[in-house]
């Protein structure tokens, strides 16, 4: 997903390093959750498309009082899987996920290829703002 949008090869591999402890922590204290649908259909196997939610502590406020934040990230389908649905399928269950477990907010960063199916989920831009402050 990161290579189709541009990052250099450096960069991947430094996210790569890091990724593995983040995530087995992540796992394990149940603040990220992942879904995935298989390719299943008998000539390929393997994942056609993934999306997940982190659980990030943060600040309560007036929109939602628990002190976390719930981000869907790491959306992202297989070239040939594409435009089947899977993806909207995947962050509606996110969505559902969220809401089951009382998150009153969802929050996500969109690439340019994602932008409409999260605008047709009810995701609305807001005023966040990021500064980069180099490696």
């Amino acid at each position: 997903m990161f290579a189709e949008m541009g990052f250099p090869e450096d960069s991947l591999a430094a996210m790569d390093r890091e990724a593995l402890p983040y995530f087995l922590q992540a796992f394990a204290d149940a603040t990220y959750h992942h879904w995935f649908i298989d390719r299943g259909n008998g000539v390929q196997t393997g994942v056609a498309a993934g999306a997940g939610v982190s659980l990030n502590r943060f600040y309560p406020g007036p929109r939602d009082p628990r002190p976390q934040r719930a981000w869907i990230l790491n959306v992202y389908t297989e070239r040939d899987c594409r435009r089947q649905g899977m993806a909207r399928k995947l962050v509606e269950t996110a969505i559902d996920w969220c809401r089951h477990n009382g998150i009153r907010s969802v929050y996500l960063h969109a690439s340019q290829y994602g932008m409409s199916l999260y605008e047709s989920l009810g995701f609305v831009s807001s005023n966040e703002m990021r500064l980069d402050l180099g490696p």
